[in-house]
């Protein structure tokens, strides 16, 4: 008995402890703590029911579950209560009324509570979710903010997971070029990366899904049609629901990109040629001196000039002289090997880089090629062009280390080639020297005219059939202060380069009328003068008014001037050319042809100038009558001016035979050493005092 009574008492305790547990869980539960009848009416609740809800305990006890929860939520806690008590354990959220009006979102979990098999009731557990809910409520909007910023972005913007791509925007399918997002989601990546650029992209991709995310780059995307397009590219990563998420974003630079390269085509191309200009040729130089392992330590510099490129824009235009650059730029491209790069530094000068070279030959197989290009005419608007190059060449680093003492070096290379009439020169130390010489007198040259350095030889023409003289032509020379009496070989090609030509010859000119009066005022006015003119005078000078402002200078009648030109300068500009020598007839001045046959072939165009003598080159003469063929070919002069009913002169006559050849052949007037060579002024007075006769030649 004592023993029943013991166990009744410690199970009691037992109770009592459970109940005491229950109460205070019940009581002090953070959450709100219910249970419910089958009427769905409060059997109990705990303060924090009250609390959270805004009322008392006694307010409570007064509230049905309608009087607390919003209209909408009534049925589904209504349904969730009634499956509670079928057994079933419930979860669910609803909105509760607090006493003050407002609104508390509740997370709920409903339990049956089941004495003896029966459920007798619900117990409930209410936790308040309102932060949670405005959190993700919160971030919904802020999702959903983003997701239109992103769609609206004026930027593509694509994300991949597990190398397929999870969302495009519409920027993106713009740039990409297609019309729904279900062309590209789900695809990989790389479909659309240009083919040249998938290795560095999947570096890319690979780095940012560790969350190293990359600096903008620029790459190549191909559109759904094929076309490439240039983008500039970001590339990062970020978590998502647990999930590692990577996102480009990109830019089409198409239009930039050409830009830049139009900026870059005029900072570092020709416009006219579309080869390297100077600026980036000297910066390949600098790369060239810089590594020069990559061109297997030597290279050589070409430096070209074209000789005498300006009398075609003189005579032609520059139009026709651009035609005609662009067309060397062409021709050059065509025999320059691969790797020689070749450019344009200004007007008429080209440079070529000739890397990897074993030796010199190597450079001359080069040269050869440039040089033999030339030998074919260009041909600009039906005009057959004849030009001629100069070439300078320098080898690195024999010929010098740095950009400019190579570019130097190889310019006066150029010039002693020009110099001395050689198609090219490499640079030795003497080229230097010489160079500097020529420096010098181009300097002295420009003075001497100023100091009346030059004067005036004359050379008289003789009638061989009655040995009087009947012309005289004047030729000039240079008094130099160093190097004494220089022939116009050494200085007049320098004239021409520099400008000079023009007044000197227009000097010359006058020189001539002036001595020329002053013979007359002697009495030996049986004779004429002759001066011959420069192509640049024709081109760059009114030609007409200076030889008339001459002759009204020293009150001359024009009959008495002969004026001697080349075959050049009449196929220059043949109309232009012919409207002035009619001028210059109508002046009573007469014109002939000077070196005929031996330059360009003027005969097509003969029969049109308004031309009074033909002068038979000499380089025909002197091999009379060694040579038959210079014996043909100056028959065919001497009868084809005699059927023009055109006058004739032989130049260069220097043996009784050559002139006997001449003179049976028809030609009566002469000019060489035969006779006499070119005299000063006062040699022509003991010449005229002698008679003005050689005698007449059997």
């Amino acid at each position: 008995m004592k023993t029943i009574m013991e166990e009744m008492k410690s199970l009691n305790h037992s109770l009592e402890e459970s109940r005491q547990r229950y109460k205070s869980l019940f009581y002090h539960h953070p959450d709100m703590v219910y249970s419910l009848d089958n009427e769905e009416e409060f059997t109990t609740a705990n303060p924090a029911c009250a609390g959270k809800l805004g009322y008392s305990m006694q307010e409570l006890e007064q509230c049905t579950i309608d009087d607390l929860i919003v209209k909408k939520d009534r049925q589904l806690i209504s349904d969730k209560i009634h499956e509670a008590f079928q057994g079933e354990a419930q979860s669910f959220e609803v909105k509760a009324i607090h006493k003050d009006g407002s609104l508390i979102d509740l997370h709920i979990t409903h339990l049956p509570i089941v004495i003896n098999g029966k459920a007798e009731g619900v117990f409930g557990i209410a936790r308040d979710i309102t932060e949670q809910k405005q959190a993700e409520r919160e971030l919904k909007s802020s999702e959903e903010r983003y997701r239109q910023l992103v769609e609206l972005a004026p930027v593509g913007i694509t994300t991949y997971q597990q190398g397929k791509v999870t969302y495009v925007n519409s920027m993106a399918m713009s740039i990409i070029g297609i019309a729904s997002p279900d062309q590209i989601i789900g695809r990989n990546p790389l479909d659309f990366v240009h083919h040249d650029y998938v290795k560095r992209a999947l570096h890319r991709i690979a780095d940012a899904e560790i969350g190293n995310n990359q600096e903008k780059v620029e790459g190549k995307y191909v559109r759904l049609d094929g076309k490439p397009i240039d983008v500039e590219i970001a590339t990062m990563s970020f978590d998502y629901n647990g999930q590692r998420i990577v996102q480009t974003i990109f830019n089409e630079i198409t239009e930039r990109k050409r830009y830049e390269a139009d900026i870059k085509k005029l900072a570092y191309y020709d416009t006219l040629t579309g080869l390297p200009n100077r600026s980036l040729f000297l910066q390949s130089l600098s790369e060239a001196i810089a590594n020069p392992k990559d061109l297997k330590q030597r290279f050589a510099l070409l430096f070209l000039d074209l000789d005498k490129f300006k009398n075609v824009n003189d005579s032609f235009g520059h139009l026709t002289g651009d035609h005609l650059l662009k067309d060397v730029a062409t021709r050059l491209q065509t025999v320059l090997r691969t790797d020689d790069m070749i450019a344009r530094l200004s007007g008429d000068e080209f440079a070529v880089l000739v890397p990897h070279i074993n030796g010199a030959a190597d450079v001359f197989k080069v040269t050869e090629k440039i040089l033999e290009s030339f030998r074919t005419p260009f041909f600009i608007k039906e005009q057959e062009l004849s030009l001629d190059v100069s070439i300078g060449i320098a080898f690195y680093p024999s010929d010098g280390t740095d950009v400019e003492t190579l570019l130097k070096n190889a310019d006066f290379a150029m010039y002693r080639a020009k110099e001395g009439q050689k198609s090219y020169q490499v640079y030795s130390p003497a080229v230097h020297t010489q160079f500097f010489k020529r420096l010098q007198l181009e300097q002295t040259l420009y003075k001497a005219l100023e100091k009346r350095e030059f004067v005036l030889h004359y050379q008289p023409q003789v009638n061989i059939n009655t040995g009087k003289i009947t012309s005289m032509e004047a030729l000039i020379r240079w008094n130099h202060p160093e190097q004494g009496l220089l022939y116009p070989n050494k200085f007049i090609p320098l004239a021409e380069e520099t400008g000079l030509i023009i007044p000197i010859g227009g000097w010359v000119i006058d020189e001539a009328c002036r001595q020329y009066k002053l013979w007359q005022q002697k009495g030996y006015s049986d004779i004429k003068i002759s001066v011959n003119l420069s192509p640049n005078q024709f081109r760059n000078q009114d030609i007409v008014t200076v030889v008339k402002q001459a002759l009204d200078r020293h009150n001359l009648n024009g009959h008495w001037l002969e004026l001697e030109i080349t075959e050049s300068i009449i196929m220059q500009n043949v109309d232009n050319i012919i409207s002035i020598l009619h001028e210059l007839k109508r002046n009573g001045i007469k014109v002939s042809i000077d070196d005929f046959g031996a330059g360009y072939s003027s005969l097509s165009y003969l029969k049109r100038l308004p031309v009074d003598r033909l002068k038979i080159d000499q380089s025909f003469v002197v091999d009379i009558p060694v040579d038959p063929n210079a014996e043909v070919i100056t028959t065919a002069i001497i009868s084809l001016a005699h059927n023009l009913g055109i006058g004739l002169v032989a130049e260069g006559v220097e043996t009784d035979a050559q002139a006997s050849f001449l003179k049976n052949r028809g030609c009566e007037i002469m000019q060489g050493y035969l006779f006499s060579r070119p005299l000063p002024v006062s040699g022509c007075d003991k010449l005229f005092n002698g008679g003005k006769s050689f005698g007449q030649f059997q």
